[in-house]
Formats: C-alpha cells, sequence, structure tokens
C-alpha cells in the first residue's frame, strides 16, 4: 500500500495559516492540523488507510464531528451507568462466572453492531467500507500472537482494575474510588508503549495472517458481508435471551439497588450502544473504540517542540486531526452521561472501587495490553468482532481469558477480591 504523506507530521509544524482562518488553525491547532483522519497505526508501521486530505478540515466539520462525538459519549456513558455494569464488582463478578450483567451488555452491544454494520453495507455502502477498511488497516501487520498477548493483558488489566479503557471514564462520573488511578495507569502505559514500540517491531509481526477478514478465507468467499454480520447478530442475541432466562437482570444488580428506578436492563443498554455505531459511521467515518485516546492524551508533550516529536515518533502520530481527538472528546462526553445518570438515580458515589494498587496496575496492564493488540473491550469487542475481523476474532477469546484467569487466581489468593 502506498501511504499519503502526513502534512501534520511534516516537520512537526502547524499548517501555514490562510485567511479567515486564524480560529480553525490557532484555537484548534490538534484538530485541524493533518485533515479529518490523521491516525496512522498505532504499530508505527505504514499501514493504516486514512480518511485524511491534504486540506485542513473546516470548521463546520470540527463542529459537527466534535458535537456527534461528545452526544455519542453522553448517550454511551448514560446507558453504561444505568445498566450498573460498570460497578467494579459487576466486572469482577463476571470474570469469576458469578454475575452475568457484563456479559448480557457485551453481546447485546456487538449484536447490534454486527446489525447496524450489516444494514449500513446495504445502504450506504461507500460510508460503511471506508469505516471498515479503517478499522482493518490499524494495526493489521501484527502478528496473531502478539495481538494475543495484548488482548491476554487487557484482561488481566480488566479483572485487576474492576474496569476497561472506555468504560474507566464512566466509572469517573460517577465518583467510583480510585478510577482516576487507573487512568493514570493507563496514561503511563501509553507512554511506555509509544517509547519502546519501535524497537520491537521484528517481534511483533511475527506470525501475521493474511486474511484481515472472514470473507479472505475461501469457504466464506461467496457470501456477502451483510449475511455474515446479520447472522452474527441472531446468533448474539439468542446469548443474551438465553442468559436471561436462566441469570435474570435484576437479581444481578448490586445490593441497594432498585431496578427500574435506579438500573435498566443491560441488554437493552447494551443494544443502544450497538447503534451508536451507525453516527460513528456515518459522521465519524470510524467505528468505536477507545484506547487509542490514552495514545493521544500521551503524545501531548510532542507538540512543544520538534525534537521531542522526533524523539517519540510513535506518540507524535497520534496528536492531531480530529481522527485522534474525537475519541478524547468522546470519552469525555462518557464521563458526564454517566455522571447525568448517577445524579439522577441517586446513585453517585454509591460504587465501591478497587484498591489503588489494582486501579493502577490494572490501568496500566490493560492499556499497554489494548496498544499491543491494537483494540480494546470496544474496539475489538464491540467494533473489531462484529466487522468479522480476524484479529478481534483472535482478540475477544484471549480478553476474557486473561479476566477469567486472573479473577480466579485473585480470588483464590485473596478472598477480598471479591469484595472490591
Amino acid at each position: 500500500m502506498t501511504m499519503r504523506q502526513d502534512p501534520g507530521l511534516v516537520g512537526h509544524d502547524f499548517p501555514t495559516q490562510s485567511p479567515g482562518s486564524s480560529f480553525q488553525l490557532t484555537v484548534l491547532p490538534v484538530l485541524s492540523e493533518g485533515g479529518f483522519g490523521n491516525k496512522l497505526a498505532d504499530s508505527g508501521a505504514d499501514v493504516c488507510p486514512e480518511k485524511r486530505t491534504a486540506e485542513a478540515p473546516s470548521n463546520a466539520r470540527i463542529a459537527a464531528v466534535l458535537t456527534v462525538a461528545i452526544l455519542m459519549g453522553a448517550v454511551f456513558g448514560s446507558v453504561m451507568e444505568l445498566s450498573k455494569v460498570t460497578n467494579p464488582s459487576s466486572i469482577r463478578g463476571q470474570f469469576l462466572f458469578e454475575k452475568f450483567l457484563m456479559l448480557k451488555m457485551f453481546l447485546a452491544a456487538a449484536a447490534l453492531s454486527a446489525f447496524s454494520f450489516g444494514v449500513l453495507s446495504l445502504v450506504k455502502p461507500v460510508a460503511f467500507e471506508a469505516a471498515r477498511k479503517e478499522f482493518l488497516g490499524c494495526g493489521n501487520d501484527k502478528g496473531v500472537p502478539a495481538v494475543a498477548l495484548g488482548a491476554l493483558l487487557l484482561g488481566v488489566g480488566m479483572a485487576l482494575a474492576g474496569s476497561c479503557p472506555g468504560m474507566v471514564m464512566i466509572q469517573i462520573g460517577s465518583n467510583v474510588s480510585n478510577a482516576w488511578v487507573t487512568v493514570l495507569g493507563g496514561l503511563s502505559a501509553a507512554l511506555l508503549y509509544g517509547a519502546l514500540v519501535p524497537f520491537a517491531q521484528g517481534s511483533i509481526k511475527k506470525g501475521s495472517c493474511k486474511q484481515a477478514k472472514a470473507e479472505d478465507f475461501s469457504v466464506l468467499q461467496a457470501v456477502a458481508f451483510h449475511k455474515l454480520s446479520l447472522a452474527l447478530a441472531v446468533f448474539l442475541a439468542a446469548g443474551v435471551a438465553v442468559l436471561e432466562i436462566f441469570f435474570p437482570w435484576d437479581k444481578e444488580l448490586p445490593a441497594g439497588i432498585a431496578p427500574g428506578r435506579q438500573a435498566l436492563p443491560p441488554s437493552a443498554m447494551g443494544a443502544v450502544v450497538g447503534l451508536l455505531q451507525v453516527p460513528c459511521v456515518l459522521v465519524l467515518g470510524d467505528t468505536l473504540g477507545s484506547s487509542s485516546a490514552y495514545m493521544t492524551l500521551a503524545s501531548t508533550p510532542t507538540s512543544v517542540s520538534a525534537a521531542l516529536a522526533s524523539a517519540a515518533p510513535q506518540l507524535a502520530k497520534f496528536r492531531s486531526g480530529l481522527g485522534n481527538w474525537w475519541q478524547v472528546v468522546y470519552l469525555l462526553g462518557a464521563a458526564g452521561g454517566a455522571a447525568l445518570a448517577a445524579g439522577v438515580t441517586n446513585t453517585m458515589g454509591a460504587a465501591v472501587g478497587v484498591s489503588p494498587a489494582d486501579a493502577f496496575v490494572g490501568g496500566f496492564v490493560m492499556i499497554l495490553g489494548s496498544r499491543l493488540a491494537s483494540g480494546c473491550t470496544s474496539g475489538h469487542g464491540l467494533s473489531g468482532f462484529a466487522l468479522l475481523a480476524v484479529h478481534s476474532i483472535v482478540a475477544v477469546p484471549a480478553m476474557f481469558a486473561g479476566g477469567i484467569a486472573t479473577s480466579f487466581i485473585y480470588a483464590a489468593v485473596d478472598p477480598r477480591f471479591r469484595v472490591v
């Protein structure tokens, strides 16, 4: 693949200001620099197809993207908070097979993601294919072992922190103790990954898979994507229904939470999350994800000088462009949506967080893992899996394996693991 040169990275200078664009290039330089999709593969190789144009986006485009991103985030944060899936005890309980709120939410969101993608592939094929190409291109040079190991670490971190890369911002919004420590751990991992990954390219690329998506395998080449995705949606929805029969959601809520008044069915809330893929594809030209935001935030020091940008080229790739920053705005919106939902239901601060040590180490490990795997719970679990991406089909079971193994070992050593 031939890559277009990124104007935002040449010499690490801002574009020349044009008449009438003072707001665009002085107030929002990181957003306008390099066009919309200034997002390169986090593996460090030139493999990520780019949505950007040679010109910086207009003020109207910036406003539209940021508005949609923050509204999407607010919806995401509010429904996740209402489902009570973001309670650390729900995460750890899922990995111990004691609660199934998280799995029902996850499967419902994945089902509606697959359904949304299937419909979009029929009614908006150009927009859908562009978004799918963007996802498949980012990190597709990584080997299957690196993706599996990264996803395994992601699961380990999730069990320790009782959270995931996007969920932790919802926990901050609903005032879960030590959630901010998890974020600090995640940012530390992003800095370390950005510094070290250029030296590990050979190892990361080993065992690469030529097939990027399910239809690349000969047995499925004759099957249209929408048929596969809609079949997947039906299968996942059936799984949610079975779980609900055996494990009613209102019997699994944290103590003191009133169903209907303070919490809503996680399957319904997951469906709402899955439907967010529609505006994400049509307006943002992307799919749901969260962990790249940590790289973007960690990259901000590289904007200080060209020397810093040259010293940390991996981080510099994430420092500008709407394609990078929309996730940051999305997660801020999620924190706001969670705060609103928690305030309305009078559950602000009701969830007990993990210990500071578990929060920091968990945040560090899950972001390190998600960057190695080129995706997180949302990126691989909701978007990639529903897009039938091979790496995501590998990553999702590895993520759960890491979380399950860590939870059972930790609970056996320290019974307080269940009481977070």
